[in-house]
């Protein structure tokens, strides 16, 4: 077994001093970072406490943030170590139940993987550091295989070419007053000036020509460098590991690709999850995923990946001698020399 260090995020200049410490000078190989910070409203800072706490936003890190953060994804591909992370979503949102400790758990760990996958997506840090592994701990693989779907979806209608389908702009004004004399009802046409027909005067935003032209501000997929649906595989579907539990029903489907996109599934990444309460025995708990191979929900191949060579490629995959020296040093081996010889 390997320890794991747990970065800091609530800077930059922190997760770096951290890093540097766990893995360049204690030689530490895996880390687990926490996927968004909770800060406090500017406004809000200099007021009492119990009032400070109440007054707070959710930072992504990789998206929106008041820090740059690439510095931390560069440390992380320099020191050859997978972003793992894991947080909580209790008591955030609509999950603050005071009676009901199932209401708050049901997928929390996803809405937590899902907000920070989302943001490095969006925020353009897979385009930017390509081969850089990001991992998902303990939500479960079906948020990703929907995350998937509706990225791709989403891309398809509302691209850099896409967008203008939506443009208000297009909008034929002469054509939609003779449509609402025709069809609107009295209740309507009440609320319809006479003027209906007319182009409506130019409103100014406070965008200037060059605010108008930059990308970012029609294109929500500018930083992700897409030219075509397929450039989301890489995007999101190779370098993120989804981290689940031995009876997840959804892992053999995510790793077959069955109704994802172009056929390409999610990589699944099995997780023992002893300690806590939904694993009564751990005896059982490789058992138990067996047991998905002997019900058909995952072939041979499907199974090896989820239990072994998943592992490997998340972390072998960034460095080729994290196996080294363990007993299954050859066995990781063979995926990594497999995949680079194809």
């Amino acid at each position: 077994m390997t320890p794991v260090a747990i970065i800091p995020m609530y800077t930059p200049e922190e997760a770096i001093d951290e890093l540097d410490h766990a893995v360049g000078q204690r030689g530490l190989k895996t880390v687990m970072l926490a996927n968004f910070v909770v800060r406090t409203v500017p406004v809000a800072e200099a007021t009492p406490p119990e009032i400070a706490r109440a007054a707070h936003w959710y930072d992504m890190l990789a998206l929106d943030s008041p820090y740059d953060y690439d510095p931390v994804w560069a440390k992380c591909r320099e020191l050859k170590v997978a972003v793992t992370s894991h947080n909580t979503t209790f008591g955030l949102g609509m999950r603050r139940s005071t009676s009901n400790f199932m209401y708050n758990h049901c997928g929390h760990f996803a809405a937590g993987g899902e907000m920070f996958a989302k943001a490095l997506f969006f925020g353009g840090v897979t385009a930017r550091f390509p081969g850089l592994s990001f991992a998902f701990m303990e939500g479960g693989t079906a948020w990703g295989g929907v995350l998937f779907q509706g990225l791709v979806s989403r891309w398809e209608k509302r691209n850099a070419s896409a967008i203008g389908n939506y443009d208000s702009a297009n909008v034929d004004h002469d054509l939609m007053g003779r449509l609402f004399d025709e069809y609107a009802g009295e209740l309507i046409a009440s609320h319809i000036p006479d003027d209906h027909g007319a182009d409506p005067p130019p409103r100014d935003f406070g965008l200037g020509p060059a605010d108008r032209a930059d990308p970012a501000m029609v294109d929500d997929f500018a930083a992700c460098e897409i030219e075509r649906a397929e450039d989301i595989v890489e995007r999101f579907a190779k370098p993120f590991y989804f981290g689940c539990e031995a009876d997840d029903p959804y892992a053999g489907a995510a790793l077959r690709g069955e109704g994802m996109p172009f056929g390409i599934g999610v990589n699944a990444l099995f997780s023992t999850d002893i300690g806590h309460w939904d694993v009564v025995d751990a005896r059982h708990v490789v058992a138990e995923a067996y047991e998905q191979l002997e019900h058909g929900l995952m072939d041979e191949t499907q199974y090896r990946d989820f239990m072994f060579a998943n592992t490997v490629r998340l972390h072998g995959g960034m460095n080729r001698d994290f196996f080294k020296g363990t007993v299954v040093e050859d066995e990781a081996a063979d995926v990594l020399n497999g995949e680079s010889a194809a």
